[in-house]
């Protein structure tokens, strides 16, 4: 049987304010109604890297390339990890930068404008996970990768750069085709 002893190092987390919760974030206790063992464990599953990374993400809403020619991806999101770098799919570049907003630091992955190197560091560090959660991250085989910001049962809802329309926005997917990795 689980009691409140179980999870006294959770209660000894000082809670944020909300400055540090963007509007993207659920509250913490979101989804817990009795306090059961399953929906605490579901709760504080989630990557606080990913949820970081979503609200740097969240603010790039519709980010992209202009009509009239000018590069905001290019240099906002691959002119710091590839300096002079040719312009290029730009969604491993993206997510690389929300990574960096996050901590603060550049990624673990060799490779930050390249999906496959995104995935190789996911598989060998065993990040790789089946059910994707929110702050998770989701790739398209080695064409491009994004953030989960909701998972239902056959779908997610996502946050992606250098989509269909050339800029950051929302999309939603099947979870048919897609690899997922904790951050």
């Amino acid at each position: 049987m689980v009691t409140p002893d179980d999870f006294a190092q959770v209660t000894t987390i000082p809670a944020p304010g909300p400055a540090d919760f963007a509007h993207t974030r659920p509250s913490l206790y979101d989804g817990i109604h009795d306090k059961d063992a399953a929906s605490l464990f579901q709760v504080f599953d989630h990557s606080q890297i990913g949820l970081a990374m979503i609200d740097a993400a969240a603010s790039q809403l519709w980010v992209g390339q202009g009509v009239d020619g000018s590069a905001v991806p290019q240099d906002r999101y691959v002119q710091p990890f590839w300096p002079g770098a040719e312009p290029q799919p730009w969604s491993a570049f993206f997510l690389s930068w929300c990574y960096k907003q996050a901590v603060n630091r550049t990624p673990p992955w060799s490779n930050p404008g390249l999906v496959d190197s995104i995935h190789a560091w996911a598989r060998s560090t065993n990040s790789v996970v089946h059910t994707p959660m929110r702050g998770d991250v989701f790739g398209v085989g080695s064409t491009h990768v994004g953030l989960v910001t909701r998972s239902m049962t056959d779908t997610i809802l996502t946050l992606e750069g250098n989509t269909v329309t050339g800029c950051v926005r929302p999309n939603e997917r099947s979870h048919s085709g897609l690899w997922f990795a904790r951050i």
